[in-house]
């Protein structure tokens, strides 16, 4: 008997990969289910998903990719954190701050994400932001092998184990079995299945439609009521994603075009669709099946149907779709927002004739939302259109100058700069004077970047500006931006290491902080950590974060990075000053969002230069070296930010923890002719970690050097630094110490924010004094404020780098469970370490770990 018939719905089976997700989604952890193109892993999704009270479901399409935070509006219009035209209303990073826990008892909400590497960059930052918040839970497909990349603030999700990754594995033959004898409603022979699964892998999708293609070819025979298939091979058709051929060549022409030009555009308004195909045609593939309508959207049923349909689709043909799709919808959208963006997109694929003015409003609206290669591309067909005004030019150079900068572009941000200055005599006769004074601005802005972060000349940086506020004032005496000329002096100052305009500027930025002055925020925060004003620069600190909160990304590229700038000084202020654990931890703490301050354009090496940093204050040598290595990777790639030489002295403490005394050597001196730039704001930072690594690699040379940090310290002001040195000369040359210099370590600590500073005081004149048992209680407190030093002495050479973490610990007084907390060990593992290190160096308490190592 032939012509076998197959259940019109191919059966659903129960596997354990859906009651292990679901055990991992119950628990509260973030999953990313991987696997080969229909294996089933959006069906297992799918499946956990549908029985999670609101859960949110984000859809992702390779179109969707370019519409900057477009996966996720729907979801933020409910939250009314979007705009009515489709836009983001604000930064992906402010944002994060205005989102709170939206499950019952504020547990986090379950986001549902498919095909997570078709996902925007800014979605992809905001959802990493807001996982490691603990307001979002995800679940998450990732086709691998084959698939995208997964978005890289996302990945950094799974290095730090706050997403657990789990395959989704073939069908196993009986699962095969089963599946098909559901599909034929009758037992199948056992040469069958194992035929069904070598052929198809155990991939479920290619079962399904092998088994389809099977029944309808009559290549299944009933034998003794056992189904049996007959051929000896499959059909050659029948290759991923071609799977759907027959499903698009039973389409009518009508049908077929609609189903392509949604492929080529999904998500895309039911409406607009309607407009271009047809209302009729669109309900009826709705009704059938292959387009899904989500939240007035369609899109095609399956991902692979899309890819098949695609995959026939010519270059001609591409470009008659989107000119009919164009043509239907010839003006752009009202307002800024991702329907703009996706309707230039779709008129860069048609052809179309745009305005200069419009495609400029795209790039503005991609740069506003941290889009920085979508805003190149946009202004470089604003620069491309043809008839273009003088004024539309200018604007374009200027705009993408800007862009290019934060793109590490430096030749092509000057080329474009140039180009601006030439257009400008031409632009007076066509814009408002205003205008123009706040593009010449703009325009100085960036090339006094270029010239102080990436030249490293400040000086020259500052003639820029000055010439570009000079002409912006012949032009328009009258425009605001002129006010700012004197911050930015002081802001660019301050990240050049000149800190004390900033000072005096302080209490004026804390009493009426405006969004035009946030730029001054985090060079002030330095400003204000070498003093050891630590309260007040958390004050500021959360006033720049409220004053950015408070108004929209305007088209300017640098607002996402002034909230990253913020955040990771006070973090970093943090360390430096001391600040106590439980504020750094809290859940109030600026800190909580340092490690998810990653948008697309932001330098990752700067934040893992960070990460290491932390971990040098933590005493975790081991782990801080790894990360300051990663760190330098990235750096030598690419340092927009220009912290560069600040990084290399931390890799050279770290260095210096492990007992590499010859690479600590060598980085440290790579640290001290590494060009400054940005690096010359943490100058009393790099300074002393450089002491502190020659204190434990070449004695004699640190106490020269400390003694040259603490002149220098006091002639720059930087009290809190001074302190340090003088803590640090008490640590390399005891006997040095005198009453007079407990006498100025108590003068600088007194009435100093900075909860370290009483305790570096304490140090130095118990030193003085001879007072060993206040030395050691004052060690014990630097230890837990991130003071430890590495263990140093002939006798560390025989401790693994394990062993000089704890000894280095144990020497700073830390208790066991102390230590175990640190380094995030048991204390059983911390006491075994500890009878090691007792053992190598022949000794059995703790205190002889101090005079040995410490």
């Amino acid at each position: 008997m032939r012509g076998a018939a197959v259940r019109a719905g191919w059966p659903a089976l129960t596997r354990e990969v859906v009651a292990q997700v679901a055990d991992l989604v119950a628990a509260g952890t973030s999953v990313l289910l991987c696997g080969a193109a229909g294996i089933g892993k959006s069906y297992a999704a799918q499946q956990v998903a549908a029985a999670v009270p609101g859960c949110v479901s984000v859809l992702c399409t390779p179109s969707g990719h370019r519409v900057p935070l477009g996966a996720l509006h729907g979801w933020l219009a409910e939250l009314g954190l979007a705009d009515a035209t489709g836009g983001p209303s604000v930064s992906p990073l402010v944002l994060a701050g205005q989102v709170t826990p939206q499950g019952p008892a504020d547990e986090p909400v379950l986001v549902h994400v498919d095909d997570i590497d078709l996902l925007d960059p800014a979605s992809a930052e905001l959802l990493a932001l807001l996982c490691r918040r603990g307001v979002v839970q995800l679940l998450a497909t990732l086709r691998s092998p084959g698939g995208g990349a997964l978005p890289r603030p996302l990945a950094r999700l799974l290095v730090e184990d706050q997403v657990v990754r789990v395959e989704v594995a073939p069908l196993t033959p009986n699962e095969v079995g089963e599946l098909v004898q559901l599909a034929l409603d009758g037992p199948v022979h056992h040469e069958t299945i194992r035929f069904l699964h070598r052929t198809t892998e155990g991939n479920n999708l290619f079962l399904r439609e092998l088994v389809r293609a099977g029944a309808a070819q009559a290549t299944f025979v009933l034998e003794n009521d056992v189904w049996r298939w007959q051929a000896s091979s499959a059909p050659e058709a029948l290759q991923l994603p071609a799977l759907f051929s027959d499903e698009l060549d039973a389409l009518s022409d009508a049908e077929r075009e609609t189903v392509e030009l949604v492929a080529l555009t999904e998500p895309i308004a039911i409406d607009a669709l309607a407009l271009a195909v047809g209302p009729a045609v669109v309900t009826g593939l709705v009704r059938a099946g292959l387009l899904v309508e989500v939240e007035q959207h369609v899109r095609t049923h399956h991902p692979l149907f899309a890819e098949s349909a695609r995959g026939r689709i010519g270059p001609w043909q591409r470009r008659q779709l989107f000119e009919r799709l164009h043509e239907t919808l010839p003006d752009p959208p009202t307002g800024a927002g991702g329907g703009l963006l996706r309707w230039l997109a779709w008129g860069a694929e048609s052809g179309a004739k745009i305005a200069a003015s419009t495609w400029l409003d795209g790039a503005r609206t991609a740069a506003g939302a941290g889009d920085l290669p979508y805003a190149e591309e946009l202004a470089g067909h604003a620069l491309a259109s043809t008839p273009l005004s003088a004024r539309d030019r200018l604007e374009a150079h200027t705009l993408r100058a800007e862009v290019r900068r934060f793109r590490a572009q430096r030749a092509e941000a000057i080329a474009d700069l140039d180009a601006a200055a030439t257009t400008l005599p031409g632009a007076t006769h066509e814009a408002d004077p205003d205008w123009l004074a706040g593009q010449v601005i703009a325009a100085a802005r960036t090339r006094a970047d270029l010239l102080q972060y990436v030249d490293d000349d400040p000086a020259a940086a500052l003639t820029a500006l000055t010439d570009g506020y000079a002409t912006a004032a012949r032009l328009a005496p009258g425009h605001s931006g002129l006010a700012q000329q004197r911050l930015e002096t002081m802001t660019r100052q301050g990240w050049a290491g000149q800190c004390a305009a900033l000072r005096t500027e302080t209490p004026r930025l804390l009493a009426a902080l405006t969004a035009e002055d946030v730029e001054a925020v985090s060079p002030a925060l330095l400003a204000l950590a070498w003093e050891g004003r630590t309260t007040t620069l958390r004050e500021l600190a959360r006033a720049g974060l409220r004053a950015l909160a408070d108004v929209a990304t305007g088209p300017s590229a640098a607002r996402p990075h002034l909230a990253v700038e913020i955040v990771c000084t006070t973090f970093f202020t943090d360390l430096y000053g001391g600040v106590p654990a439980d504020e750094v931890e809290g859940p109030d703490s600026l800190a909580q969002l340092v490690p998810t301050a990653i948008a697309e354009d932001i330098d990752t090496g700067l934040l893992a230069a960070g990460a290491g940093r932390r971990l040098l204050a933590e005493g975790a040598w081991a782990e801080a070296d790894r990360v300051l290595g990663d760190a330098l990777a990235l750096l030598e790639q690419r340092d927009p930010s220009g912290f560069g030489a600040w990084t290399l002295a931390a890799a050279a403490l770290a260095a210096a923890g492990v007992g590499d005394l010859d690479r600590s050597a060598t980085l440290a001196t790579a640290a001290a002719a590494s060009p400054s730039r940005t690096s010359r704001s943490l100058a009393p930072d790099l300074r002393t970690l450089l002491a502190r690594a020659r204190l434990i690699g070449d004695p004699e040379r640190a106490t020269a050097e400390i003694a040259d940090l603490r002149d220098w310290a006091r002639e720059h002001a930087h009290h809190l630094t001074e302190l340090e040195a003088l803590h640090l000369q008490a640590v390399a040359a005891p006997t040095t110490v005198t009453t007079a210099d407990a006498a100025r370590a108590t003068d600088l600590a007194t009435g100093m924010e900075a909860p370290v500073a009483r305790h570096l005081a304490d140090h130095v004149t118990a030193v003085a004094h001879g007072d060993d048992a206040v030395a050691g209680a004052a060690t014990r407190r630097l230890a837990e404020h991130g003071r430890c030093l590495p263990a140093r002495g002939r006798e560390a050479a025989v401790l693994s780098r394990r062993e000089r973490e704890v000894a280095s610990l144990v020497a700073g007084g830390l208790s066991t469970p102390e230590i175990a907390e640190r380094l995030h060990l048991s204390t059983r593992t911390v006491e075994s370490h500890i009878a090691r290190i007792f053992t190598k160096l022949g000794i059995n308490r703790r205190a002889q770990v101090r005079d040995l190592l410490g």
